[in-house]
């Protein structure tokens, strides 16, 4: 809703400022641009196989030389490395060959990469590009920065066009929070740009061609400075201005995501050079933990570590990135020991971050062969019995009812008022006054039968060999509390029928 408000809102402002100017003209729509990426030769096909006698139906069908039509470039590392040949109505089977995979980009947003704008006008500007030699879980990843940098383009534009109402740093800020936040899954940022360009091609129709080429236009940045102190060296440049924070949160949304894909598919440090061959500007790492050491410093102390929790989200994943770059270990804010320490505090807190920037920490710390050699014995021991599908401790609060409900049981007195409905109808029956459901319920004994007294004491044991285990805690306290209620149900079924056959 805030989306589609923010945007009818430009929408509106846009068309009072160009005049309600529109246009159909094809030449000037957006075109989606067909990108191959691989390390492997592109498997092509023909039409769709007919199936006939003795003829299988997944058999690949046989393509005529003669429909071969204009030679397609490979491009490898900087320049056409060899030719191959394009085919009329070829479909690629990408299941043969998952080394090699087909995006389809919007042409605005190849424009972002210097690398892959020089291919597309060297193309001719036609709607396939590549095949590109490059490794194929890297592209979209480089297509998630590239949208993040475009929305910061859309930040401008909607500035300009209709005031500082129509920012998109509260957004910014929300897909923050989503991303670093503690969930189960990874939640990407890529649905909130889909959103948002959804919303601009409904709201401004037939003008949508004039504001995307508008918004283009616009600069992230206006001006470069170097970069302040607390910053990674992989970026040497910041932007300076009002745009500081809002392309600084862009890279942390970007670091956020990154930190919770695998790390074995999608390595940081390889990552960075995907970024240096396409020519992007790599997004910036934090080298300073304040809040995160803050957090640290205070978790175990209920009720003070939430001042500091949001802000340590995002710095986890920060860190998560500088355990596995080797170039940025020389620029850690802490020592090796108190490092890695901080990041077991992270690992052994499921609560507080989330199991995906967890995972990345684990597998840094035992698949960087530098840093599995340098750990002592404790920090190995963590390490190895950390376990992702930990829910957490309990609460001091929940700890702290276990503990008094445990002291009256074994003091061997309830909290609370306990009735015998059974006993309670057959001495009234036994004294001639009528079986009154109501006053049966209500009657206290003053001494419990024998076998409450064996079963307390059974439970009494029970819980003083689960004493260590709080999660063993919580399940013999929800059994217990089932149990009580049938027994209840089973004496109030007992006193009906007693109740039954008196009258």
């Amino acid at each position: 809703d805030e989306i589609d408000h923010t945007v009818q809102y430009v929408a509106k402002a846009w068309a009072h400022r160009s005049g309600g100017a529109r246009t159909r003209v094809r030449a000037l729509q957006p075109e989606s641009v067909r990108v191959v990426v691989g390390v492997e030769k592109e498997l092509l096909r023909g039409p769709p196989c007919v199936g006939r006698s003795a003829t299988p139906d997944h058999a690949p069908s046989i393509v005529d030389l003669k429909s071969v039509m204009g030679p397609l470039k490979v491009y490898g590392e900087g320049e056409a490395c060899s030719t191959v040949h394009r085919i009329r109505n070829v479909e690629r089977v990408s299941a043969r060959d998952p080394r090699t995979d087909e995006f389809h980009v919007e042409d605005y947003i190849l424009l972002q990469s210097p690398t892959l704008a020089e291919l597309h006008w060297a193309n001719e500007g036609r709607k396939d590009l590549g095949p590109i030699r490059r490794t194929v879980q890297f592209f979209p990843a480089l297509l998630v920065l590239l949208k993040l940098r475009w929305l910061i383009r859309l930040h401008n534009a909607f500035v300009e066009v209709a005031g500082e109402k129509a920012s998109l740093r509260r957004l910014f800020n929300g897909m923050l929070l989503d991303v670093s936040g503690v969930h189960d899954l990874c939640h990407s940022p890529v649905p909130i740009y889909e959103a948002m360009i959804t919303c601009l091609q409904t709201r401004l129709h037939q003008a949508w061609p004039f504001f995307l080429a508008f918004a283009s236009s616009q600069e992230p940045r206006d001006s470069l400075a170097a970069a302040p102190p607390g910053r990674s060296g992989v970026n040497p440049v910041m932007p300076a201005g009002e745009l500081d924070g809002l392309w600084e949160v862009a890279d942390d949304i970007f670091v956020a995501w990154l930190a919770q894909q695998d790390g074995a598919t999608l390595p940081a440090s390889q990552m960075l050079q995907e970024f240096e061959f396409f020519r992007v500007e790599p997004p910036i790492v934090r080298l300073q933990l304040p809040s995160l050491c803050a957090w640290n410093a205070v978790k175990g102390v209920a009720g003070s570590r939430e001042k500091s929790l949001r802000a340590a989200h995002v710095e986890a994943h920060h860190m998560a990135v500088l355990l596995e770059v080797q170039s940025l270990r020389s620029s850690w804010p802490l020592g090796f020991h108190e490092m890695v320490d901080l990041a077991l505090s992270v690992l052994g807190h499921p609560r507080s971050f989330n199991g995906g920037v967890r995972a990345r920490i684990q597998w840094t710390l035992q698949a960087q062969a530098l840093l599995a050699a340098s750990l002592n014995s404790d920090q190995a021991t963590r390490v190895h019995r950390a376990d992702l599908s930990d829910c957490g401790g309990l609460p001091p609060i929940s700890l702290g009812k276990l503990r008094e409900e445990l002291r009256h049981d074994r003091s061997g007195t309830g909290r609370g008022t306990r009735t015998y409905p059974a006993e309670a109808s057959t001495r009234a029956h036994s004294e001639g006054a009528p079986a009154d459901s109501s006053a049966s319920s209500s009657v206290r004994l003053g001494r419990r039968p024998s076998h409450e007294l064996r079963s307390r004491a059974t439970q009494g044991s029970q819980m003083r060999r689960m004493a260590r285990s709080p999660v063993c805690w919580v399940s013999f306290h929800l059994f217990r509390q089932v149990w009580g209620l049938l027994a209840s149900l089973a004496s109030a079924r007992h006193a009906c029928l007693s109740s039954a056959a008196a009258g």
